[in-house]
């Protein structure tokens, strides 16, 4: 399915990100779709984005689409978070995109799955293999924005729970 949605909305990807005069940035897997744009431009692009969608026999899930002024709240987006922080020593602010709790959980219960008490009859190596195949996975999955102290804690659980495991 998301091959799918990826050819059909293909065009949609260069309507928005290449031939939009105000400029927004959409960011897309399969239908899940998030567009990033100035103060302002949000309710303009929606509709734009109702007809774009309209013409092709598309509809919008009205229960799940929203806008939101990141700079008062974050947002999960395909297990990211994101908001607007100020740097420490710069002072400027940015979009601040981590892997979000969620996600996070989700890397501790399948390491927890396979280092529990049930396992230790199994080879340490075979076990040390299916870890780093996971975590291996989900860093490719999150290696994207900021999220070096999300990782740094990520590790320092899967270790701690290697070292108990042994």
């Amino acid at each position: 399915m998301p091959l799918l949605a990826n050819i059909y909305l293909n065009d949609l990807d260069h309507a928005v990100n290449e031939k939009c005069e105000q400029k927004p940035t959409m960011l897309r897997y399969a239908n899940d779709l998030l567009i990033l744009c100035k103060p302002g431009q949000g309710p303009g692009l929606q509709t734009r984005l109702k007809r774009w969608l309209e013409a092709r026999k598309l509809k919008l899930n009205e229960e799940i689409t929203r806008l939101v002024d990141t700079r008062k709240e974050g947002i999960e987006f395909l297990g990211f978070s994101a908001a607007w922080r100020q740097g420490l020593k710069s002072k400027r602010w940015y979009p601040h995109v981590e892997p979000s709790v969620k996600s996070q959980a989700k890397l501790r219960d399948k390491v927890r799955q396979v280092l529990e008490v049930r396992t230790r009859n199994q080879a340490a190596v075979a076990v040390v293999r299916k870890v780093n195949q996971i975590t291996r996975g989900w860093a490719g999955a999150f290696h994207y924005g900021h999220g070096t102290h999300v990782f740094g804690r990520q590790q320092l659980f899967v270790q701690n729970r290697l070292i108990r495991w042994l």
